[in-house]
């Protein structure tokens, strides 16, 4: 498929948004949202407060030590959340109880490999840059590099706070790519190649499909900038359990209807076949 073409169609896609087809694609994501809230907050609730419990309590700790530790934990937990998030969100026939869930809970191990793939090689670029691009350039080109992998980058600036960054915030773990990559991955049997081929899938469809997701990321960082305009009148870790617990899912399932459109209408690209005479 040709890019330019490909980005053409997404672009026209986004300006579709305001005719009935797009109305209708709208009326499917309001769907799915409500779904996807339904099914993760009747069967996770209790991991969506410990969320919010260890992302607060960690801004109230004393020392650096404990404060890792809060750290550590709601990362941890954020990510068992986002998990079931995905789970929740994804076109299945299965019945989604307990025992759907517990059936990919061996799919996590995927999942953080890939966060820490991610990761290691944002941090590394950050690394080898850090001491070459003048600070305007840096800050410029980290959004260019990282956006819409991870629009949190924005306010962070520079690069002397990217690693720590990178290893204190969730954002990876709903990013773009990564949000790609699980639908992928949870579609498949689990396998190593599986895995391979869901990481490289998942930089196919956003390489594809590039001005449509950054329109849907861009819509979310809005919402994130606007909540956190609160942070003048009670804490940010307040702001950012809302966000990672109420909004995130919204995203995930917007996400979902736009991974199962794609793999329908662009299904060659991802899954090619040979046919054999």
């Amino acid at each position: 498929m040709n890019v330019l073409t490909s980005w053409k169609e997404s672009w026209l896609e986004v300006a579709a948004l305001r005719t009935k087809n797009g109305r209708l694609l709208g009326a499917a994501i309001q769907k799915k949202i409500k779904e996807t809230y339904q099914i993760l907050f009747k069967h996770w609730w209790f991991v969506a407060l410990a969320v919010g419990a260890l992302i607060i309590s960690s801004s109230y700790q004393t020392t650096q030590l404990l404060t890792a530790r809060s750290v550590r934990w709601s990362l941890f937990a954020t990510i068992i959340f986002l998990l079931m998030g995905f789970l929740s969100a994804r076109s299945s026939v299965n019945k989604k109880n307990y025992r759907y869930f517990v059936s990919y809970l061996l799919y996590l191990i995927g999942y953080v490999i890939a966060l820490l793939i991610v990761i290691v090689l944002a941090s590394l670029y950050a690394s080898l840059r850090a001491s070459s691009v003048p600070s305007t350039g840096r800050i410029i080109e980290s959004v260019l590099l990282l956006f819409p992998f991870n629009y949190h980058i924005i306010n962070h600036l520079g690069f002397d706070k990217l690693t720590a960054f990178f290893l204190d915030s969730a954002g990876f773990a709903y990013s773009a790519y990564i949000s790609l990559f699980m639908f992928f991955w949870l579609d498949t049997t689990g396998r190593i190649k599986d895995f391979l081929r869901s990481l490289y899938n998942a930089g196919k469809m956003m390489v594809i499909n590039f001005p449509f997701i950054i329109f849907v990321y861009l819509l979310f960082a809005v919402v994130f900038q606007a909540l956190h305009v609160f942070t003048r009148f009670i804490p940010g870790s307040y702001i950012t359990t809302a966000y990672i617990v109420f909004v995130v899912p919204a995203l995930i399932s917007i996400m979902s209807i736009f991974y199962s459109k794609k793999v329908h209408e662009q299904f060659n690209s991802y899954f090619p076949v040979t046919l054999v005479e």
